[in-house]
């Protein structure tokens, strides 16, 4: 993944699923049964190694907070006359566009989660300027509730189930209350690509549709 965008120029970050650090799984010979084999690298290894790459914007979340790719990166606007100074020669102050969050919400070696020390990691941490808007992303639906499609409310392709978190110390209510927050957009599950109106403010979404 870091050759092939730094091949291209692109910048980009990351948060884990489920898979990432998981046992591999193979089907026993002899008697059908499956044998696991230990992953080799560990969530934490994986994201130094991600973050060698030069356009990696990855970071690595607070260790007291469950997870690894727990963390806020600023989108910022290009600064005017080259980055210099403005008109009256003052020098220019880099202005936010965007907000994201990103959340770790477990799998492979992890419960499956968002707990409470994400919750109140997100809740000291969210900016309190609300001009910039802000969007979230973690791998797995915080709940089948949550991110069921309604006809009335929900727009794209439902091809597949929900596997929603068993515990996801209400990540979304949290999110609603913030007006800036315009969606929280996940995967995990394949074959959805919709986008559901949650709040008039926020938007629960599948990523765009990755097949099988």
């Amino acid at each position: 993944l870091g050759h092939k965008l730094n091949t291209y120029g692109i910048p980009w970050a990351l948060i884990f699923g489920n898979h990432d650090d998981a046992p591999f799984e193979q089907d026993g010979v002899a008697n059908g049964t499956i044998d696991h084999f230990p992953a080799k690298t560990s969530r934490r290894q994986l994201l130094e190694t991600h973050r060698d790459f030069d356009l990696s914007l990855t970071l690595p979340g607070p260790e007291s907070v469950t997870g690894v790719s727990n963390y806020w990166l600023d989108l910022f606007l290009p600064l005017t006359n080259d980055g210099d100074s403005d008109d009256d020669g003052e020098q220019c102050e880099e202005k936010i566009a965007a907000r994201v969050l990103l959340l770790d919400s477990g799998g492979g070696t992890l419960t499956q989660q968002i707990d409470s020390t994400q919750l109140d990691w997100y809740l000291k941490t969210r900016p309190l300027d609300l001009h910039a808007p802000v969007v979230a992303f973690q791998h797995i639906p915080s709940s089948v509730q949550d991110f069921s499609f309604a006809s009335t409310q929900c727009k794209g392709l439902q091809e597949d189930g929900i596997a929603g978190l068993d515990n996801d110390a209400g990540i979304v209510e949290a999110l609603s209350d913030a007006a800036n927050v315009h969606f929280l957009a996940v995967g995990h599950n394949h074959g959805n690509d919709y986008c559901c109106r949650h709040t008039p403010s926020l938007h629960l979404c599948f990523g765009r549709h990755s097949g099988y």
